[in-house]
């Protein structure tokens, strides 16, 4: 597990969710904070707790604010992919179990925010809201597509770089940020895991289209 997150002033905790003995098992990097009602931030691909710094300082003075790191990123484990949107979700359910979330808000981009989408669906007891950021209930089509296939490509033969320059290229660049934060972005994302990057590219390329049962969601 790698130690790229940046600076943040929280302690982070290492949560396993897998079942004991498990020999590849799935342990999240989870930074909490606060005091209040939960919100549970997902981050999109690629990205880490990082891509929440100005917006967890803004809850955690109302808020229980839990920032975890999807498996394949950052500080959580990686473990053998391929990866799909049904594992990112449970790890999320998962998640909110172990720390006592009940009825937490979630937030979620790109990627996090079809993976919290589609808890939200299948256990809509848990969220008390959903609040998704550039977020497709629908897999990626067309270009967005491939690019994900050539992005997966880079990071299966460990060229994190490439990878990054073809998610740049692809419009998956953050915009607003200063030019301090842009070049902490693009130093912060090849240290992810390879392998773990490329498991996560496969995830968001694939998973069910979820456009259709929106209507059957039951919370804001």
């Amino acid at each position: 597990m790698a130690r790229i997150a940046g600076a943040s002033p929280r302690a982070a905790r290492y949560l396993k969710l897998s079942p004991r003995g498990s020999d590849d098992p799935v342990i999240l990097c989870c930074e909490i904070s606060g005091r209040g009602p939960w919100v549970i931030l997902v981050p999109g691909l690629g990205d880490t707790v990082w891509a929440w710094r100005k917006l967890v300082p803004a809850l955690e003075t109302s808020h229980r604010v839990a920032a975890p790191e999807p498996r394949g990123h950052g500080r959580s484990a990686s473990p053998g992919g391929p990866y799909t949107l049904e594992e990112l979700a449970g790890d999320l359910g998962r998640l909110a179990r172990e720390i006592g979330a009940e009825r937490p808000i979630l937030v979620g981009q790109g990627l996090g925010g079809r993976a919290a989408l589609l808890l939200g669906l299948e256990r809509p007891e848990l969220p008390a809201a959903l609040v998704l950021i550039g977020t497709d209930p629908s897999p990626p089509g067309g270009e967005a597509r491939e690019a994900l296939l050539a992005q997966r490509g880079h990071a299966a033969r460990g060229d994190m770089k490439a990878a990054y320059r073809d998610r740049k290229a692809a419009g998956a660049h953050p915009r607003g940020m200063t030019p301090k934060e842009r070049a902490e972005h693009h130093r912060l994302f090849p240290p992810n895991s390879p392998p773990g990057h490329a498991a996560a590219c496969g995830a968001a390329r694939g998973g069910p289209d979820l456009a259709g049962r929106l209507g059957g969601r039951r919370c804001p």
